[in-house]
């Protein structure tokens, strides 16, 4: 369990049921809820971590009703596994975990990107080039740091072919779990492999032709998903 200052002070925890201070509760609430879940994100809470209410309520000055409701709120998110007579853990992605989340971002992927082959002409597909040519002149540069955050702007503009908010939460589910697999200094050659197989993605968007262009991002989708497996293996942290 992770130690340090508390996030949320003992002062702030309401003493009677008055609107305002009922307000205050649902403040605590909220405040230990989104801590814990960047805690989760970044991994400074570990997959598999054991959280313990009393541990968690000394940490952030609270008594363990919010840091109950924000581990069943977790729990829904994905992020915390809740078991009987064990209690609550950071959750620990398996191999089959992975395979759903890589084909679940893969359907709504396609589907993006079936809609974005239709019109070349959209701003999406055009910001898309714009991103895979951005993406060259880093990776030519060798800024790397930069170059990490354009690769990850390709799924959010594929994303944003979607209009539609009942995916966005889909999306922005599956996004948290790749965010929480975290991110690793990839070699040079992974980052060109990676940029040249958005390349070629767009390539065959712009040609509209959907069965090429699905066929690459499928081909991508898998080559991300071997890289992320390997580094799992070699005990590294993972490139979503």
């Amino acid at each position: 369990m992770i130690t340090g200052s508390s996030a949320v002070s003992r002062s702030t925890v309401p003493m009677n049921s008055s609107a305002g201070q009922s307000m205050d509760l649902q403040q605590v609430k909220d405040r230990v809820y989104y801590r814990l879940r960047e805690d989760l994100i970044s991994q400074e809470i570990p997959p598999g971590a054991a959280l313990k209410e009393i541990p968690l309520s000394e940490r952030f000055g609270v008594s363990k009703t919010p840091i109950r409701e924000a581990l069943a709120r977790l729990e829904s998110d994905g992020l915390v596994e809740i078991a009987p007579y064990r209690g609550a853990r950071a959750k620990w992605y398996t191999a089959r975990d992975f395979d759903q989340l890589y084909e679940a971002r893969f359907v709504i992927q396609a589907e993006c990107l079936q809609r974005i082959t239709s019109d070349p002409a959209s701003p999406a597909a055009q910001e898309l080039v714009r991103n895979v040519q951005r993406s060259k002149e880093l990776l030519a540069a060798e800024r790397y740091d930069e170059l990490v955050t354009e690769i990850d702007r390709f799924d959010d503009i594929l994303f944003s072919a979607i209009d539609n908010d009942v995916l966005r939460e889909v999306i922005d589910r599956i996004a948290t779990h790749f965010r929480r697999i975290g991110k690793h200094t990839m070699t040079e050659a992974r980052f060109k492999s990676s940029v040249n197989e958005h390349d070629e993605i767009v390539k065959a968007a712009r040609d509209g032709n959907q069965k090429r262009a699905r066929d690459r991002l499928l081909r991508h989708s898998e080559q991300t998903k071997a890289n992320l497996l390997a580094q799992l293996e070699q005990g590294g942290t993972p490139q979503s």
